[in-house]
């Protein structure tokens, strides 16, 4: 399922109520995001705490000036890592392609790994394979591929933009 994640100007809500944690993070999303450490610095508290959770998958889109667009785009049920490369990174990039298209165009999208898969840990190779070759299919500049869970954040890929 696709949802839009919490608003983070700090009135979000999770599912005990509100989001507390996007306080702090609104003026975060007017800051270019140009390379893995800025995604970083913009995902990490926009995620909050759902980093200890189950696995997800968060798209921050980027106008063509590198600034992150509201809301973030949240897929809370993805695939298996070991099913993500028979056709969910393609679709998953077909529908980022028609936001881009409508709300960003010349943008592109960081995509994060939020969460882990139960008691496993998540095949990062996999998912960057296939939101790699999803996006490269769908057209739709993927900027990188970050990891933000209960190991900690970390850039997997990342691609400079002309910016």
């Amino acid at each position: 399922m696709v949802t839009p994640a919490p608003h983070p100007d700090g009135h979000g809500r999770d599912a005990i109520g509100p989001d507390d944690h996007l306080a702090d993070v609104a003026g975060l999303m007017d800051l270019p995001v140009r390379a893995p450490g800025e995604a970083l610095t913009v995902l990490v508290p926009i995620v909050g705490p759902e980093a200890r959770g189950p696995l997800a998958v968060w798209c921050l889109l980027l106008d063509a000036d590198d600034r992150p667009l509201r809301p973030v785009v949240v897929v809370d049920d993805p695939p298996d890592p070991e099913l993500v490369g028979r056709g969910f990174g393609g679709a998953l990039m077909e529908d980022l392609a028609a936001a881009l298209d409508e709300h960003a165009l010349g943008g592109s999208v960081v995509v994060a790994i939020v969460g882990e898969r139960r008691h496993r840990p998540v095949c990062t190779s996999t998912w960057v394979t296939a939101l790699a070759t999803g996006a490269a299919a769908a057209g739709v500049p993927l900027r990188g591929v970050v990891v933000v869970g209960p190991r900690g954040p970390r850039a997997l890929a990342w691609h400079r933009g002309d910016g």
